[in-house]
């Protein structure tokens, strides 16, 4: 799958509902500005035992992996179309709010199988997640009184791939230590070859 559309406005954090067959039934929602934190964590289940003839070490694998997406995003009024202040802040994350919650949970009765997802695509990093929310959060303190700060907790079901930046150079060396030869060059350097 290309995922370019100008490498979504040049590396934005987008959302898009899917069913399990990674078939788009809504989206994307593209966030607007990216969030201030971007955590992704893969535990590795592993249980060291200590025993009198040495270590034992127990390899179940990958754990289940989360994402949790933070930021904060000023109160932007402007007026509606019947004269009345409207908070655009706001009511772009009630619409994230419904993207993230409704639009997953309210097609299935509680504690039947997911058949909606949601498809996180980081462009900023280049990775593509099947996720499901665990939790969302839409925070005003008196604090900050003009600022919204929100919480976006997922579990990562599947890691669908990766789209690279078409347009980063190319960091590495392929040829295992010596650049720009040919592979003819390459196996008389390293392996004596004629």
């Amino acid at each position: 799958m290309i995922l370019n559309i100008e490498m979504a406005e040049r590396k934005k954090l987008e959302f898009v509902i899917v069913d399990k067959n990674r078939q788009v039934l809504k989206g994307p929602y593209r966030f607007l500005l990216n969030p201030q934190e971007y955590t992704v964590s893969h535990p590795i289940r592993i249980k060291p035992t200590q025993t009198k003839g040495g270590v034992f070490i127990d390899d179940f694998g990958p754990g289940i992996g989360t994402m949790s997406i933070r930021g904060i995003v000023k109160n932007e009024f402007s007026l509606g179309n019947d004269g009345q202040a409207v908070n655009k802040a706001l009511e772009r994350f009630q619409e994230l709010r419904d993207y993230v919650v409704k639009e997953i949970f309210s097609h299935r009765a509680p504690g039947t199988q997911p058949d909606r997802f949601i498809e996180v695509r980081n462009y900023t990093d280049g990775d593509i997640f099947l996720t499901l929310p665990t939790n969302f959060v839409l925070q005003r303190t008196s604090a900050k009184p003009l600022f919204y700060t929100y919480s976006i907790d997922l579990i990562i079901l599947k890691i669908l791939g990766s789209q690279p930046d078409a347009n980063s150079p190319r960091t590495g060396n392929i040829t295992g230590g010596f650049l720009d030869q040919t592979e003819k060059e390459f196996k008389r350097r390293v392996y004596g070859e004629t």
